[in-house]
């Protein structure tokens, strides 16, 4: 498979404790809430750049 004896298990230690979505890669970047205005905003916002 081409991993080291030592990868695979610790592959395989991660999938068996927390499930085989452990091993994909997470975003670690919170998304900041703050800086979003409403959708109705945003939208006329859009219609007015695309006119």
């Amino acid at each position: 498979m081409g991993l080291s004896r030592n990868i695979f298990y610790r592959y395989k230690a991660a999938v068996e404790t927390c499930g085989l979505e452990n091993l994909f890669d997470k975003s670690r970047r919170q998304p900041n809430l703050k800086n979003r205005v409403d959708e109705l905003t945003e939208q006329s916002v859009l219609n007015q750049a695309l006119a």
